[in-house]
């Protein structure tokens, strides 16, 4: 849920000034995410390494059930 804060300009990677008022916006220009808060950004990141690692274990245990069940009974 996204709670609304003062306008506040910030200025992207890209050199864009942009007034948002939103924990993250993207940027017009270069497409980017920009935040309004250091926190914010932290915030992001590391729910988005958590994505991966969810991601990857599933990987890994699909592979893991072939392995074992499906492809050991042929060899």
């Amino acid at each position: 849920m996204t709670t609304a804060f003062p306008p506040k300009e910030i200025t992207c990677d890209c050199g864009r000034t942009q007034t948002i008022s939103m924990e993250a916006d993207w940027c017009e220009k270069c497409a980017n995410r920009i935040f309004y808060h250091e926190k914010h950004k932290n915030r992001y990141k590391w729910h988005t390494y958590y994505i991966y690692g969810i991601i990857i274990s599933v990987f890994t245990f699909l592979a893991y059930v072939f392995m074992e069940l499906i492809a050991k009974p042929f060899l």
